[in-house]
């Protein structure tokens, strides 16, 4: 009797430990799950910002881009005014409103370059966002096996 309340113990035992490992992965896997939720929740709105930020600065670019347009056609319209070339008494005129449309010009690749730039960033944030989404996908499936 006493050998059969041994293997019992130790049967019982067993079986104890076996769950309670168990439930220490589930735990650590829990704990892994809510860390990558947090991490996911963060990337989210740092996505979510960053392609904010990125449509402020697409619509900077176009209202930009219309006035860059607008310079442009005044310097042609002044230039337009007389076959010979600009009149005398519009050259100070026209060569002020030059200088802006140049200036304004050379500063165009500039801001094409940030753009790319936001871009990029927000591909970046992107695919970690995603990334992260996947691992935490893994990470459930491996809890459910």
């Amino acid at each position: 009797m006493r050998r059969r309340y041994l293997v019992l113990a130790l049967v019982t035992s067993a079986i104890i430990a076996a769950g309670l490992l168990t439930v220490a992965r589930t735990f650590r896997h829990t704990g892994a799950i809510e860390a990558m939720r947090e991490v996911i929740a963060d990337l989210r709105t740092a996505t979510d910002s960053c392609h904010a930020a990125l449509a402020g600065t697409q619509g900077e670019l176009l209202a930009y881009s219309d006035w860059l347009d607008s310079a442009r056609t005044r310097v042609r319209d002044m230039e337009g005014l007389d076959p010979r070339g600009v009149p005398a008494d519009s050259y100070a005129v026209y060569m002020d409103a030059f200088r802006v449309y140049n200036d304004s010009a050379a500063a165009w690749d500039a801001r094409v370059s940030e753009l790319q730039v936001e871009r990029d960033e927000c591909a970046a944030t992107t695919a970690a966002h995603n990334a992260a989404i996947d691992s935490l996908r893994q990470l459930l499936e491996q809890q459910r096996r």
